[in-house]
């Protein structure tokens, strides 16, 4: 897998909205993929909603630290640090829906399950 630091060589040696593009392309599509994949190796079942949402998240991390490398470079603020997020959701709507949804749910039971709440 590449390191954030390495995706913004790529971009600043040709700092074009495609270029941006494919990197982002990369990180969702392939990383992801491999990620889940290695984390689901031998294991008869499908990773969990929560797995899914802990390497998306990853993921955003890492696309914001390559948004500040780029911009640290650039010496501006091209490039929005939830830019992973906003890509999602257009490369595919219904997955991001679905993560934020089981988001939701999750900090839902974590806060019953912290508070004690019972019925």
């Amino acid at each position: 897998m590449i390191r954030a630091k390495e995706y913004a060589k790529q971009y600043l040696d040709n700092p074009i909205d495609q270029n941006l593009f494919k990197i982002a392309k990369a990180m969702f599509i392939t990383e992801m993929n491999e990620i889940a994949n290695s984390r689901n190796k031998g294991s008869k079942s499908k990773l969990s909603n929560t797995a899914i949402i802990s390497i998306y998240r990853e993921q955003c991390k890492k696309y914001a630290a390559f948004a500040r490398h780029v911009n640290k470079a650039l010496g501006n603020d091209l490039l929005l640090e939830n830019g992973f997020e906003r890509f999602v959701k257009y490369l595919e709507p219904e997955i991001y829906e679905l993560i934020k949804v089981c988001e939701t749910a999750q900090s839902i039971v974590n806060v019953k399950f912290q508070t004690g709440w019972r019925r």
